[in-house]
């Protein structure tokens, strides 16, 4: 049921997706349980906040935060107090980037040889997307010095410029789909955070929201919300523009297929451009029985790219990649 990497149909090495179950392979502790006890241990939220997880008996802030949402449109329907909900979805947000910003490694904890085997791996394909907030894709294309692939972020000061994005020298073009913890965006242009003589990247970061400056960092808790803000930047429209886009192939490794990031299944589902897709599937501690489910569920949610015809659909076992971080 389940393939190794290497007997993937090659045109789905065309496109790479990335997804959370990614970075929380090499570092667990981007997982939202750990996120949460780093919210509570370190002030981030209240008691107030942190009752709203226990209550809806959940970890994941995007649930949460989708609630806080419904509640502050219900409550100003109804002519109801819809601020309360409202700011404690701020307050939450915040409370996320501040804990994936404090709980991100740094770049010498991660182990050398597996960087520069993934930085080979990733050169491969022809784009590269994700919906990952850390670092760690940045790391992976510096490991060359950046010489094999480029993010948009070439206009003066590191920004995007929406009018300047024809690619040169066969770069390889890296998409980060729900912003990233060093894009900021400053009096209304989109730029990128770098390291300086003096600190490091992740004190860059910490420098500015010390300045009490915001990441351009997608947390919405429903695809629909997700979508909307998407086309308010013109950042994460362009660069969801070309995820709609792909052609050939794609393989996408640690995506959970969760009803949260529907805009990114439907964009799959509506692109007939794309023809090969393998899905990697994680394996540890489930039995045959869960597998089964899990890829009927995936094959289920990607229907309407199934009933095209020419078209092939694959699940490998995660651990048989190349990305997976055995340390």
């Amino acid at each position: 049921m389940l393939k190794d990497f290497k007997s993937l149909h090659p045109a789905t090495k065309t496109n790479l997706f990335l997804g959370n179950g990614f970075s929380i392979g090499i570092y667990d502790k981007f997982a939202y349980s750990s996120l949460l006890d780093i919210a509570q241990d370190q002030g981030y939220m209240t008691s107030t906040e942190l009752r709203l997880f226990k209550k809806l008996n959940t970890v994941n802030f995007e649930l949460v935060l989708s609630k806080l949402s419904i509640a502050s449109t219900v409550n100003n329907i109804l002519n109801l107090d819809y601020q309360t909900p409202k700011e404690k979805y701020d307050l939450i947000r915040d409370a996320l980037i501040k804990c994936v910003n404090y709980v991100h490694p740094q770049f010498s904890e991660l182990d050398d040889s597996w960087l520069n085997t993934v930085s080979t791996e990733f050169s491969k394909y022809h784009e590269i997307y994700t919906t990952n907030y850390d670092l760690i894709l940045y790391w992976i294309m510096s490991c060359n010095e950046f010489r094999k692939f480029t993010d948009y972020f070439w206009s003066q000061d590191l920004t995007f410029d929406q009018f300047n994005t024809e690619l040169w020298n066969n770069h390889i073009p890296v998409h980060y789909l729900h912003g990233a913890l060093f894009i900021f965006v400053d009096y209304f242009k989109v730029k990128k955070v770098k390291k300086t003589n003096l600190s490091s990247l992740l004190g860059s970061i910490d420098k500015q929201l010390r300045k009490n400056e915001v990441p351009l960092f997608i947390s919405e808790g429903t695809a629909k919300q997700k979508k909307q803000t998407i086309y308010k930047d013109p950042y994460l429209t362009f660069v969801y523009n070309c995820y709609l886009n792909m052609k050939k192939g794609l393989t996408i490794y640690g995506f959970s297929f969760s009803d949260c990031d529907s805009h990114i299944i439907s964009g799959i589902n509506n692109n007939k451009k794309l023809k090969h897709i393998a899905v990697s599937i994680y394996t540890a501690g489930k039995t045959r029985e869960d597998l089964k489910d899990e890829v009927a569920e995936i094959k289920f949610k990607l229907k309407p790219f199934r009933s095209r015809e020419d078209t092939t659909l694959e699940f490998f076992k995660y651990n048989t990649s190349p990305f997976y971080y055995k340390e």
